[in-house]
């Protein structure tokens, strides 16, 4: 959301590990700015004018010619979260909601520059054109745990559109990212079979050694919009309601204070603490009232702990609850991200450590600010060779109850409701009904890449020509641990849309039935193979009469 990274190695030579640091113009840092800018002969979706670190925010905000977006990867997430989140509505960005389609187009620019960026660094480092062009590349993308379904299908259509691939691009949770190299860090000598720990942001993960060392989610994760990013705009906040509408306060030396907070203040933050924090405030009158004197502006040490505060407060809140709904008993809580090194926030954890949780230990992750993406190059690693010796995720709980509607025949010792049923189209004195059927139930553990079958029938007339595709919906169901429903009902939601491209099967292998009318008709049994990916996405492809079929036959589209 305010920084990003890229990570990189070679299956090749997968123990060399390297994060991108030099990207030409602008500085160095393995942290980049997500930050664009767009001068007068530029638009969202030709590309930036500039971006990352070469945008200073403050002179991009006083540039009449110029136009300036930060933060804008929030505006793609509009969901129950962001509604429910006391922090997103008290601490709003200072402008309205982006338009998911600029916000698209901004996405994609922010990520064909870091492509690009990255293209200039392997040419730093001495790869030449033709063997960047001849040397194939994978790309796996981290995404934040409380995303939707639709929002991250959006984010791997900005990835294609910024040239990272045209098939599907590996996507990968930021907390699970992050317990992968957080695994990696610990090492064997501190860690026991079966040790549970939370990655902070409230995501409960098990620990089994099998001979390497797997993560097992052992409850289903949790999340909020607390994270750095809000700390941010509380501070923003204070500045307006302390300067604004003062002379000489204006957008820019807004940004010129926030850029002071984020490298100075933030990162060093610490509670008790006697010295104050003054910010340079060029062209403001002095007022001793609001603490400006000499062009510096005093932020008192009680006021910058209400700040931090109200974000940490939320964050231990989720920690808290995270491990009371872990069955296991939770070792260590485990700090990552760009606010998992601040030593505020681990205070703050230990600080609510108490009673029947004095026994959990809180540490954070070595190179915290790039965890996530150093665990997410091991993910992408290890997909690639099964051999590889590093840490991977073995199975995840399913955070919602996915489910397809199918005919079964009627049988009423199932409970099945008699007003429910029809007469069968293919076979006489026979009834169907139509009930859901729950392929992925909530709470259960899903293995990595396990498939699970689906089964469905087509039946399609003969007369109408050749077998067409298949539309299926596809449902969800979240609540409580009680049985799912028997048939759709409010409590269920379609979310998914799939095509089941059923002409890909030979013609000389389908089944043709005669039907109670009298016509032939093609009676096609399948399966469709889910798998639960790395985002907690689903992958779905066509299965028939032992043969499986690539994941293009069957197009899926995320609603909502």
């Amino acid at each position: 959301t305010t920084f990003s990274s890229v990570a990189w190695a070679s299956s090749r030579n997968h123990r060399v590990e390297e994060i991108v640091s030099r990207w030409g113009s602008g500085g160095s840092s393995e942290n980049v700015p997500t930050l664009l800018q767009y001068d007068n002969d530029k638009l969202p979706g030709s590309g930036a004018s500039r971006w990352g670190l070469q945008v200073h925010a403050a002179e991009a905000i006083a540039d009449p010619n110029a136009v300036f977006y930060e933060w804008f990867k929030l505006d793609m997430h509009r969901g129950p979260t962001y509604a429910s989140s006391p922090l997103a509505q008290r601490f709003r960005i200072g402008r309205s909601a982006l338009s998911q389609d600029l916000c698209r187009k901004l996405v994609t620019d922010y990520l064909t520059a870091l492509r690009e960026g990255f293209d200039r660094c392997m040419e730093i480092q001495g790869f030449n054109a033709n063997f960047q062009r001849d040397t194939p590349r994978r790309y796996i993308i981290t995404v934040p745990a409380i995303w939707e379904d639709r929002e991250k299908q959006v984010t791997q259509q900005c990835a294609r559109d910024a040239g990272m691939g045209n098939g599907v691009i590996p996507l990968i949770k930021e907390p699970e990212a992050a317990g992968i190299y957080a695994l990696r860090c610990m090492g064997d000598h501190r860690l026991q079979v079966n040790d549970t720990f939370v990655l902070c942001d409230a995501v409960g993960t098990n620990l089994a050694l099998n001979p390497l060392p797997k993560l097992r989610e052992a409850a289903a994760g949790s999340g909020g919009l607390c994270g750095s990013t809000y700390l941010n705009r509380a501070f923003a906040w204070y500045i307006e309601q302390k300067l604004g509408g003062r002379p000489g306060f204006d957008r820019s030396l807004q940004q010129s204070m926030m850029d002071h907070f984020e490298n100075r203040i933030k990162p060093d933050f610490r509670h008790p603490a006697t010295e104050t924090c003054m910010i340079r405030v060029n062209g403001l009158a002095d007022n001793p009232s609001l603490g400006i004197s000499h062009n510096r502006f005093t932020v008192p040490h009680a006021d910058l702990l209400g700040i931090f505060r109200q974000v940490t407060d939320e964050v231990v809140a989720l920690v808290v609850a995270q491990i009371k709904k872990t069955p296991q008993r939770v070792r260590k809580i485990v700090l990552a991200g760009g606010f998992g090194d601040s030593e505020f926030l681990m205070a703050e954890l230990r600080r609510r450590m108490t009673g029947d949780l004095s026994d959990i230990s809180v540490m954070a992750i070595t190179n915290s600010r790039t965890a996530i993406v150093r665990g997410a190059l091991l993910r992408g690693l290890t997909s690639l060779d099964e051999n590889i010796p590093y840490p991977r995720t073995e199975g995840r709980i399913a955070t919602r109850s996915f489910g397809i509607e199918e005919y079964v025949d009627f049988d009423r010792s199932k409970g099945h409701d008699i007003l429910r049923r029809v007469a069968s189209s293919t076979e006489r004195d026979k009834y169907i009904i139509k009930q859901m059927h729950w392929f992925i139930v909530e709470g259960t553990t899903i293995r990595e890449s396990a498939k699970i079958p689906v089964p469905l029938c087509s039946k399609q007339s003969t007369a109408q020509g050749p077998v067409q595709r298949m539309e299926v919906k596809v449902f969800v169901h979240k609540g409580d641990r009680a049985p799912r429903p028997m048939y759709k009902t409010t409590g269920t939601e379609s979310v998914i849309a799939l095509s089941v491209e059923l002409d890909r099967i030979p013609p000389n292998k389908l089944t043709i039935k005669p039907g109670v009318d009298g016509c032939d008709y093609y009676v096609i049994d399948f399966d469709i193979e889910v798998t639960l990916d790395a985002a907690s996405m689903l992958n779905i492809n066509l299965r028939y009469a032992g043969t499986s079929y690539d994941r293009g036959s069957v197009s899926i589209d995320f609603l909502g």
